[in-house]
């Protein structure tokens, strides 16, 4: 009961702080570097194959978040807390983490060596309700169960999450981290139940400014990968002025309104969302996606070849002479160099370079890690905007 109450004092303190909350994102291996080192082998061979026949589904969110996202950072559920890496993903609404009510025979559970155990933990409570993500072909599937969630120095009480019980083997087999962090907006919590964290933060008067901002690191040389900060954002990441757009909160996204994507070469300049389109801020995924035939336009542009999953393949000694692409948010142009939208890969004594435009056949443009790694992103809940500005 002592320690209990101890951590119960904590989390109170916590909440009259209001100070912002910093939380380190370490650079995951990529996913997808794992498979293409290994893509010879024939147990890898079937699973790409499998994901080659599932990347045009309408549900392909497994595929592209497990494929291509870096970061992670650290939550402890529980009392005592019980420690998980997890992806700080704006595109998804819920938490949820791995169960070890999970079966053995699901091949997908073995992989994860850490399990939420509610019997460990004196805070946990039971909902009664269950978990379902509908993923197209298969589910995430468990139960909803709320417990004590710590970020950094910050303890929420009572927060509901996905105990996860059922796991897609293939769709997940290579992700480096336990489970996913929801930052979208609440409207976007798949499971009806489950009020994303941040939420649960304003409710709980833990935060002085509704807002939550990202920094990207893009030094590919160190596994410090940036930093989430909730609550405030940090000066010392970027310069010059935020330019702030609004966000529809029907979208259920953190969606931004888009003027135009221009790319220009010594022959011509040629437009891209003509008349206007919007885009997905998504910090679980390093591509640029976009409709499918203009995506394919913009990878000839660059002299991009076909490569698996959907991507493309540039050669590397002509990274530094490729044309820049420019987007026009909010009036005001935000441009992307060659190296900033090709994604290199090493393994032994190959490098391949990816582009990171990727096409997306349910159409829509997304703007990922290739995007965010430039321009510093502010997510204001409160005004239902977000705010960009030049990284450093």
């Amino acid at each position: 009961m002592i320690s209990h109450s101890i951590v119960l004092l904590l989390g109170f303190l916590g909440l009259v702080t209001n100070e912002p909350i910093s939380i380190s994102l370490k650079r995951l291996r990529s996913p997808l570097k794992t498979l293409l080192a290994h893509r010879d082998e024939p147990r890898y061979q079937e699973i790409i194959q499998h994901l080659e026949s599932i990347k045009d589904a309408p549900h392909t969110i497994p595929l592209f978040k497990f494929l291509d996202y870096e970061f992670y950072g650290d939550v402890l559920i529980g009392h005592p807390g019980q420690r998980f890496k997890v992806v700080f993903d704006t595109s998804w609404g819920d938490l949820w983490v791995p169960s070890v009510l999970c079966p053995v025979i699901d091949i997908a559970c073995s992989e994860y060596k850490n399990k939420y155990d509610s019997s460990r933990s004196s805070t946990y409570k039971p909902t009664g309700k269950k978990f379902n993500v509908d993923l197209g072909r298969y589910n995430l599937t468990g139960k909803i169960s709320s417990d004590l969630v710590q970020v950094g120095q910050i303890n929420i009480t009572g927060q509901t999450f996905g105990e996860v019980m059922s796991i897609p083997y293939k769709e997940f087999l290579f992700s480096k981290a336990d489970g996913i962090f929801g930052l979208n907006l609440d409207a976007s919590a798949v499971s009806d139940g489950i009020t994303p964290f941040f939420y649960n933060m304003i409710k709980q008067k833990t935060v002085e400014e509704e807002i939550f901002s990202i920094y990207f690191n893009r030094d590919l040389s160190t596994e410090k990968g940036g930093a989430l900060l909730l609550g405030a954002t940090d000066p010392k990441h970027y310069r010059g002025n935020f330019t702030y757009v609004r966000v529809d909160p029907r979208s259920g996204y953190w969606q931004i309104p888009v003027d135009g994507i221009y790319l220009k070469t010594a022959q011509e300049k040629k437009q891209f969302c003509q008349g206007g389109c919007t885009a997905i801020m998504d910090t679980s995924t390093n591509e640029i996606r976009g409709p499918t035939e203009e995506i394919h336009q913009i990878n000839q542009i660059l002299k991009a070849r076909r490569f698996y999953f959907n991507r493309f393949i540039i050669d590397c000694g002509r990274v530094p002479v490729l044309p820049h692409v420019t987007f026009t948010i909010g009036s005001q142009s935000f441009v992307l160099k060659g190296p900033d939208f090709v994604q290199k890969m090493s393994w032994g004594p190959i490098t391949i370079c990816l582009s990171s435009f990727t096409p997306y056949e349910g159409g829509g443009w997304t703007f990922g890690g290739a995007f965010m790694s430039q321009y510093y992103t502010v997510f204001d809940v409160k005004n239902y905007q977000i705010g960009l500005a030049t990284a450093r």
